[in-house]
């Protein structure tokens, strides 16, 4: 079981801000307001969700319990530096195998899962179209998606 002691702080850091990055990186590609709204919402949700789904995951749950402290310490305020989803989809790489480098294969596993399923779900949330009530994953989303899927190893 991997907990906070077996990473650096600099690394524990981005495993905490995963989650956000990759939510972050699904709501970039389909910038609008009504849909930027719709897809944070679904993030914090999936977040939420997740903290019960993958209750027994000592990990996942270790980064939910930072994720909601922080998220109450920042008062809703968003990353600082601007990044594309192409520069995220390398981050969460790099995230992923430093989980798997000091996890145990499972449990990197399902830390992977838990980020891949935060970007299912905020892509899901808001569709094209009038309003967003269109076909709910964007084609560009879609990509993202594949391409996460590789680079968390799933």
């Amino acid at each position: 079981m991997a907990t906070k002691a077996d990473f650096t702080e600099e690394q524990w850091t981005k495993i905490v801000e995963a989650p956000v990055s990759a939510g972050l990186a699904i709501s970039l590609l389909d910038m609008g307001v009504v849909s930027f709204i719709k897809e944070f919402s679904a993030l914090t949700k999936a977040v939420l969700a997740a903290k019960r789904d993958f209750a027994d995951k000592p990990l996942v749950s270790a980064v939910i319990a930072e994720f909601e402290a922080k998220s109450s310490d920042q008062n809703g305020e968003g990353p600082s530096q601007k990044k594309t989803p192409g520069q995220i989809l390398g981050e969460l790489a790099e995230v992923i195998a430093v989980v798997r480098s000091k996890a145990p294969a499972e449990e990197a596993t399902e830390f992977a899962k838990f980020l891949f399923g935060i970007s299912q779900q905020v892509a899901a949330a808001s569709g094209s179209g009038f309003l967003g009530f269109g076909e709910k994953i964007s084609p560009a989303e879609r990509e993202f998606l594949g391409q996460l899927r590789v680079a968390l190893g799933l």
